[in-house]
């Protein structure tokens, strides 16, 4: 009799462990379906264009830096809620090096830009026309929060921040300009920035309001996807002017209210951006105060100053985000 009970005990105790560690196990999968897969209300994508990794360029919009390394390692440390993370590359771009061999486990969605766009408006560096394709790209969730490859989460960031409960998209709204065409051009236009410059942040938008715009603007749209190269916005080959619009021509990741159904979140969006000139102001880059931090590249040197630049700022973002992204781990 005392074996029985003495086995009892045992068995039971085995259980209890049992239980303890199957619960815990289920605890740590929940944690981590919550965190990649965005259980909420409705999922909520990102979107990041990225040109390659191109270390031989000396180019201040080809050559490569490690941005989208350290903008994968924020969002992944300060918006955990994020449900994908898409990337679109360029056709003759590579899986990056620093990628680990779990990342589509891990919710990371890679695709090169010629697997979405129709050939006759490729090859393309034009953002402005890449961006009209984004919403081709297979299973990207309804709402989806864009990103250049240049933007870095710098403070953790809320899914309310982005979208209301109702899921309608917080953004800026600019004044807009009605311009009269000019020239042999008789496109309809949507009304332009009432603006030049724009923070340079991650902008919240919808698959179905980007497909009304372009339905409602298809010779425009045309007119953008027909342009293959975007050089600086002064020197835009585009020539927007030309069919009444001022620079820049058409980029949804300015976060101009194109759309015509975001809401106002009011002035303060202007003070969680800053523009940086790459890469002269370390302090400020260590010392960002804001929620989003912007990398615009203007540095013209030789390769070998580009090394030591780049290699620059990779020591500087390994020490902001040490922690591995989920396209690493």
């Amino acid at each position: 009799m005392k074996k029985i009970i003495f086995i009892s005990i045992i068995l039971v105790t085995i259980c209890i462990i049992y239980f303890i560690i199957l619960m815990t196990n289920y605890n740590q999968f929940i944690n981590h379906v919550d965190k990649f897969f965005n259980i909420g209300s409705f999922p909520i994508d990102a979107v990041i264009t990225f040109r390659g990794e191109k270390f031989d360029l000396n180019s201040i919009r080809e050559g490569y830096n490690y941005e989208i390394k350290y903008c994968l390692r924020s969002i992944s440390k300060y918006m955990p809620w994020i449900r994908r993370i898409y990337i679109l590359q360029n056709s003759d771009a590579k899986i990056p090096s620093f990628f680990s061999k779990n990342y589509k486990k891990n919710g990371i969605y890679l695709f090169n830009d010629n697997e979405i766009i129709p050939h006759k408006y490729l090859p393309t560096t034009n953002s402005d026309s890449i961006e009209t394709f984004l919403t081709l790209l297979p299973g990207l969730a309804e709402h989806f929060i864009y990103f250049c490859d240049d933007m870095f989460v710098m403070k953790p960031v809320k899914m309310d921040y982005f979208f209301t409960e109702n899921g309608i998209p917080i953004r800026l709204k600019f004044p807009r300009l009605y311009l009269e065409q000019v020239g042999s051009f008789k496109i309809k236009t949507p009304p332009a920035p009432g603006h030049f410059f724009y923070p340079h942040v991650p902008i919240p938008y919808t698959k179905t309001e980007i497909t009304k715009y372009i339905n409602k603007y298809p010779d425009f749209i045309e007119y953008i996807r027909s342009i293959r190269t975007r050089a600086s916005l002064l020197q835009s080959t585009m020539d927007c002017n030309k069919i009444g619009l001022t620079l820049p021509c058409l980029q949804f990741h300015s976060g101009v209210d194109y759309m015509g159904n975001g809401i106002s979140n009011g002035l303060e969006e202007f003070e969680v951006s800053d523009l940086f000139l790459f890469p002269h102001d370390i302090w400020r880059i260590k010392n960002c105060s804001k929620k989003f931090l912007s990398l615009n590249d203007y540095f013209i040197g030789s390769t070998e100053e580009r090394d030591i630049q780049r290699n620059k700022l990779k020591e500087v973002m390994d020490d902001i985000f040490p922690e591995k992204s989920r396209a690493e781990i």
